[in-house]
């Protein structure tokens, strides 16, 4: 579905989140994140870090306000 606002016009489908709420993590990542804090290994803590910097840059990269 096409939505016009003056002369912008867009798919809004194609803006939507998923409708698994996952934001596309993986099982082990969900996972990881809801374990308390204190009990996550060092390789779990690499993996969330890897994960958080690969959304920071998607976000960077779509931030026109800068």
């Amino acid at each position: 579905m096409f939505h016009s606002n003056d002369n912008l016009r867009f798919n809004v489908n194609a803006f939507k989140a998923g409708s698994t709420g996952s934001a596309g993590l993986s099982n082990r990542a969900r996972y990881i994140l809801m374990k308390p804090p204190w009990e996550r290994t060092e390789e779990e803590l690499e993996l969330i870090n890897s994960i958080v910097n690969r959304l920071n840059v998607s976000v960077t990269k779509f931030d026109h306000t800068a």
